[in-house]
Parts: C-alpha cells; sequence; structure tokens
C-alpha cells in the first residue's frame, strides 16, 4: 500500500506546474491513504504537496494550514528534508500575501536546516525564494546577488525546476532595472526550458514576462499579444494569480489608449477572478484602477464609489496581513511548547523556555500592533491617527520623541506638521531637501532607514559636517521612509533620550507602523484630492448641465415660432410610438396646412407672414397641449400635432376645435379663395400601432387626409384610419 501512496505523491509531483487542480486531488487521495495506514512520513509529503497545490490556486489560508500540520509532523519525524519543504512553501505563501518578514523568516529557517543537514539540493531554490522576497521589497541589487547564486547552485546539482525559476526572477529583476535586452533574454531562456519540460506555470509566466517586457517599451501591440496567450495557459492551469495579474496589465494598456470601456471590463472581470483567491491582496488595486478609468470617464459616482470601496479592502487587505502575522506566532508559540513538553534533552529547557517568551512577547505586541492598525486606517484624519500611535507606541518601544515629516512638492523640503516630545505638541518645522546634515533627508532620498543607539559616535555613518536635528538632542533615534506604491511621501521617525534603546525588533515595529501611517496618508490626500475635484466637477458639472438644458431647449425649438420644431416632433413620436405599442393604446398625427398663404406673403409680405406664423403657432400649441399632445412646426406654413390615447372620433373633435381657434383669431386675407381670413385644412389619421406597422404609415395616411381636405374646398378637417 505504500508503493500506492508514493506513486501518488511522485505523479502530484510531476503535475504540480502543469495542473495543480489534478495534482491536488491525487495528494489528497495519498494522503487518505497514508493517514488510515499512519504512514507518518508519506503524511507529511502529501501535506506538503497538497499545501503547494492550494497555494498555486490562490487559497492560501488553506495552503497555511495543511503546510503547519506538515511543519509539525516533520518536526517530530526529525527529517530535515520535509521540514525544509514545509518551510519554503509557508514562505511562498507569506510572499504572495505580501507578509515579507514572515516570509523572509521562514526562509531563513529553512535555509539554516539545509545548512546544517548539508542538504544541498535544496539550497538553491531557498535562495531563489530569498531573492524574490527582496525584489518585492524594492532591494533589487540583494536579490540579484541570491538569484546569480541560486542559478548557479541549481546548474551544479542539476536542478532544471530551480534553473527555470531562477533565470525566470532574474529576468523580472532585470525588468525593473529597465535592462530591457539582459530581461528578455533571461525571459527567452525560461521560456525555452519551460516548453521542454512541458512545464506550463513556468512557461505562463515566461510569456508574462516578455509581454511586460513589450508595455515598458510600449510596443502595446506585441504586449497585449504576449499577454492573450499566458492568460489562456493560465486559465488552463487554474493560476488564478496570474489570470488577475495579466487582466490588470491588459487594462491598463486598453485604458492607456483610450479604451475605457474595454479596459474597465478587463478589471471587473479580474475582480470576480479575486472572490476566489484568499486574503484579498488583488482587490484594493483593482478598485483604485476602476476609480481611477471612472474618473476619467467623468463618472463621479463611480469614482466615489470605488475609491471607498478601495479604502475599505485596503483595509480588510491590512486586517488579514495581521491576522496571518499573529496566526503564524501564534502557531509557532504552539509549536515550541508542544516540543517542550516532548524533549528528552533537558539541556535545551532554558533555551526552549527563552523562545517560548519571546514568541509571547510578540504575539503581545502583534496584538497591540494589530489593534493600531485597525484604528488608524479606519479613519482619514491624520492628527487622531498620529495621536492613536503616540498613545500606544511606549507600550512597544522606548518614544521621547514620535514625528511623521511629509514632502512638500512646492518648497521641495520635508515637513513636520505631526510631531510630539515627552506627550506635548512640537511647533511645525520644515528641512529643505539641499541639507545633508538631515537624518530626516538622508532616509526620505536613499529610501532607506536609519537605526543609531549613539547620535554621537554613529552620526558620520550617514551624515557630512555638524548634524541638524528636531527638538531636544536624542541618542536614539529610528528614522523609516513612508512609501507608497514606490513614491516616498514622507518620513516617519522615533526617538529616546536613552543611548541602545532600539533593536531590531524595534525596527520591524517601525516598519509595520510606517506602513500603516503611509496608507492612513495616502487615503487622506486622495480623499482631500478627491473631495476638492469632486467640487470642481460638479460646479462644472452643474454649469454644463444647465447649458446643456439650455441649448437642448434651443436646438428643440423652432426659432421663428418658438414652438418644438420637426427635430423635436420625430423624437418624440419614436418615443410615443413605442410606449403605445407596449400599451396598446391609439396613437393619432394631425397635418396642419395654412390655406393659401403663399399669397398671403406676396400681398402682405414676408415680415407681416412671420408675425401669422407665430400666432397660428401659439394658438395650436395652446390647444393641442389641452388634449396632452404636442404640437411642432413642421416646415415652411405646415404644423403638426401627435395625440396619444385619443380615438379616431376624438381626434377629428380636437383637430375641429383647432380649426375653429384659428378662426376666432380673425387674421384678415383679402387674397385668400376660401374666406377672408386666415383658415387651415388638417388631414388627421389614427391608429393602435403594433410591431409589424411602421410609424411612416400613419404620416402618410395622415397626409393623405390633408390631400383629401384641400380636394374638398380646404377650412376643413378630414381623417383617414389605417
Amino acid at each position: 500500500m505504500i508503493e500506492r501512496v508514493e506513486e501518488l505523491n511522485k505523479t502530484a509531483e510531476e503535475l504540480e506546474n502543469k495542473n495543480p487542480k489534478e495534482a491536488l486531488e491525487l495528494a489528497k487521495k495519498a494522503y487518505k491513504i497514508a493517514s488510515s495506514k499512519n504512514y507518518e512520513t508519506e503524511k507529511a509529503l502529501s501535506l506538503i504537496r497538497i499545501g503547494r497545490c492550494l497555494w498555486l490556486m490562490g487559497s492560501y489560508h488553506k495552503a497555511i494550514k495543511n503546510l503547519n500540520k506538515a511543519l509539525e509532523i516533520s518536526k517530530t519525524l526529525k527529517s530535515g528534508v520535509y521540514e525544509v519543504e514545509a518551510l519554503k512553501a509557508l514562505g511562498n505563501v507569506q510572499l504572495y500575501l505580501n507578509i515579507y518578514d514572515n516570509a523572509i523568516n521562514f526562509y531563513a529557517k529553512a535555509l539554516k536546516i539545509v545548512k546544517r543537514d548539508n542538504l544541498i539540493n535544496l539550497e538553491a531554490s531557498l535562495l531563489n525564494n530569498i531573492g524574490g522576497a527582496y525584489i518585492e521589497l524594492e532591494e533589487l541589487d540583494e536579490g540579484l546577488k541570491y538569484l546569480i547564486d541560486s542559478l548557479n547552485k541549481s546548474k551544479y546539482t542539476k536542478d532544471r525546476l530551480g534553473e527555470i525559476i531562477s533565470t525566470f526572477n532574474l529576468g523580472e529583476v532585470y525588468l525593473k532595472k529597465k535592462d530591457f535586452n539582459k530581461s528578455r533574454e533571461y525571459a527567452l531562456k525560461s521560456l525555452q526550458f519551460s516548453k521542454e519540460d512541458n512545464d506550463k506555470i513556468g512557461y505562463r509566466h515566461s510569456v508574462y514576462l516578455l509581454g511586460l517586457i513589450e508595455k515598458e517599451k510600449n510596443n502595446n501591440i506585441k504586449a497585449l499579444e504576449f499577454f492573450n496567450h499566458s492568460f489562456k495557459i493560465a486559465c488552463e492551469t487554474s493560476d488564478n494569480n496570474g489570470q488577475i495579474e495579466i487582466l490588470i496589465e491588459t487594462s491598463e494598456i486598453l485604458i492607456k489608449e483610450g479604451k475605457l470601456e474595454a479596459g474597465i471590463e478587463k478589471l471587473h472581470k479580474a475582480l470576480s477572478i479575486s472572490k476566489n483567491i484568499d486574503g484579498n491582496t488583488f482587490e484594493p488595486q483593482i478598485y483604485s484602477k476602476l476609480a481611477e478609468a471612472y474618473e476619467q470617464m467623468n463618472n463621479k459616482e463611480k469614482t466615489m464609489e470605488y475609491y471607498k470601496r478601495f479604502h475599505d479592502a485596503t483595509n480588510n487587505a491590512d486586517a488579514i496581513r495581521r491576522e496571518e502575522k499573529l496566526r503564524s506566532i501564534s502557531f509557532q508559540l504552539e509549536l515550541e511548547q508542544s516540543q517542550q513538553e516532548t524533549e528528552t534533552y533537558r539541556g535545551l529547557m532554558k533555551e526552549l523556555e527563552k523562545r517560548t517568551e519571546e514568541l509571547s512577547h510578540s504575539y503581545s505586541q502583534m496584538k497591540v500592533i494589530s489593534e493600531i492598525g485597525q484604528s488608524i486606517t479606519a479613519t482619514l484624519d491624520l492628527r487622531k491617527s498620529f495621536n492613536r500611535i503616540y498613545q500606544n507606541i511606549n507600550k512597544l518601544m522606548k518614544s521621547t520623541v514620535l514625528g511623521v515629516g511629509l514632502y512638500n512638492k512646492d518648497e521641495e523640503c520635508i515637513e513636520y506638521q505631526l510631531i510630539k516630545e515627552n506627550g506635548k505638541d512640537s511647533p511645525t518645522s520644515k528641512i529643505p531637501l539641499t541639507s545633508n546634515t538631515s537624518w530626516t533627508v538622508w532616509a526620505f532620498k536613499n529610501k532607506k532607514e536609519i537605526l543609531i543607539n549613539d547620535i554621537d559616535k554613529e552620526y558620520s555613518k550617514y551624515l557630512h559636517g555638524t548634524r541638524s536635528s528636531i527638538g531636544n538632542k536624542m541618542s536614539s533615534v529610528i528614522f523609516y521612509p513612508l512609501i507608497v506604491e514606490g513614491t516616498t511621501i514622507g518620513v516617519a521617525t522615533v526617538q529616546s533620550k536613552e543611548k541602545k534603546a532600539y533593536g531590531s525588533n524595534d525596527l520591524d515595529t517601525m516598519r509595520i507602523f510606517a506602513s500603516y501611517i503611509a496608507i492612513a496618508i495616502n487615503n487622506a490626500q486622495k480623499s482631500e484630492r478627491l473631495a476638492e475635484e469632486i467640487k470642481i466637477k460638479e460646479k462644472a458639472q452643474n454649469d454644463l448641465e444647465k447649458l446643456n438644458k439650455k441649448l437642448l431647449s434651443l436646438s428643440n425649438l423652432d426659432g421663428l415660432t418658438n414652438i418644438p420644431n420637426r427635430r423635436y416632433f420625430n423624437e418624440t413620436f419614436k418615443n410615443e410610438w413605442d410606449e403605445a405599442i407596449k400599451n396598446k393604446t391609439p396613437i393619432s398625427i394631425l397635418l396642419i396646412d395654412i390655406d393659401k398663404f403663399k399669397e398671403y406673403n406676396d400681398n402682405y409680405g414676408h415680415l407681416e407672414g412671420d408675425i401669422v406664423l407665430q400666432k397660428i403657432a401659439k394658438r395650436i400649441e395652446n390647444i393641442t397641449k389641452k388634449y396632452s399632445g404636442i404640437a411642432a412646426r413642421y416646415g415652411g406654413d405646415e404644423f403638426v400635432s401627435l395625440l396619444t390615447n385619443k380615438d379616431a372620433q376624438q381626434t377629428l373633435e380636437i383637430s375641429k376645435r383647432i380649426n375653429e381657434g384659428i378662426r376666432e383669431l380673425a387674421i384678415a386675407h383679402e387674397y385668400s379663395s376660401i374666406r377672408d381670413i386666415i383658415t387651415l385644412s388638417i388631414g388627421c389619421s389614427t391608429v393602435i400601432p403594433k410591431k409589424v406597422i411602421e410609424k411612416a404609415n400613419l404620416l402618410n395616411k395622415a397626409d393623405e387626409a390633408l390631400y383629401l381636405s384641400k380636394e374638398r374646398g380646404r377650412d376643413r378637417e378630414e381623417i383617414l384610419t389605417l
């Protein structure tokens, strides 16, 4: 039976990068058999395979659960190989969740076991993963060293998969360094290796990288070809992460080319897929891009909606990361306590107790940080967030001074508006970016943190000449750059009068606070900018709407008679026709012609003729409105009335009322052969429309009725029905 389990696990491993979904099912079968037979070694291996497949498919929490279980079993087996595999996979998951310190911590533990047990075959992949973590942190040169070392070791041990991954990652680094030729060289190598090994996931990543290179070079047509090909493979391999990454990149190209609706469609598709991934790591990015796209479309309602979703998703993602970090620490604590109970070597008791105490302290710290993080990312009030941090920071580290300085682009300086010393607000100060004696400027320009425990001895590492500082002299300081999406927006600092006040744990804590502060600042600034833009746009929109209404009104009216024109009539006729079909109600047309109007113009003049047209138009309109209809000038001396919900008899009665109304005006016309006043000829038609009847038929029938009215002597009304 054990041979069957081994076979299932081996096949799952081979399929992992080709079809993770199928590999997962095989690993689950292997685990079920191994559990029933108490094959502990195979149980650990099955759980590692399950965890890796779940990671590749985006089910991060389930992956962590299985990998933690594998790690626990591996420790009891004293198997360095399985411990390393479990730790490495856990690091991969943390990397995808953007919890970089956890990821590096897992990789470092695995590397320590590799060195201890001389597991040279596993070293290359770990070096590659550590390099990848540094790349995510934008430490490109440091990441490059690890990746080159990883590639060399993969070649030495003939680890083909390790060689593919390292080659691909090197291509990514050179892309970030804008060295497109080298990036393409490594991408093509990775593509070739993946194709030869039928490694679909590696092949998909390589094609995607080629697309990114072309995108950076503004070769959008080629980029889209690569992205489409990569997306197809991502779908085949159930690679949800890959699908989302490609859709986001594709949307950026489409939006940049002005194809906003197509770009938005891609983003909504990415959003739909992201619901299948744990951790919500993509949602803030997608919401942000949707908000920006809708802003370009001047859709302020959608813009506000998606900026709010971006804010909420960012807070939610941060909460998930905090929760995952707490869960990781808690698991390590439980694991250490369990080992402590079963450890036979009494000499390790003190070390285990110390480690347990450290983990307990770390767990408590993370709870405090988590609570602070939740409160400061839930508000857009920067000062409230700052005060919340200051109230709690001494629970975690020694702090005489806490300050946040923001980059002022107009004045090219760092402006400290938020700074407290010994519980009191300090005055605002500005530090020009030209200063070479400022810790703040150094951290801002270099995008690196500063940790000093004795200013008098260590300041020369960073500064030249006499140093400048804010407030009273401090002995220990930490300065941390505030970075959002690769852009430095300011600097945070914590300072103490005591020497040797800070250690690496304090730097980690400050890193977390800096992230929270940066998010809070970014959210507040975006909110302020958005509110201001919305005010401007609302005013412009209101002005535009007023102008549009005025223009629309003017465009719908006849310039001479000031009643609706033919264009407006045509639009209204179409809408009312469709409504009548739906409701199965009658609709009527009255075509109206002024009798002998040419003779009027010829003898009274066109100026008098225009006055007559205005009077007649107003009377026709007033009478038509009484019966909930509309009247319009149809052209020259012709008018038209549109009536709804009126049968043939009612329509004829209304046409008679119009004729009577014109006669009542008694406009003299001595040159008419009909009467000595202005008269009308009216042709009417009524129908209950159906989809098979064209609305033009009704107009034609009314025109026939008008002709009949004229033939029968004018100054009369005739009606014909369809």
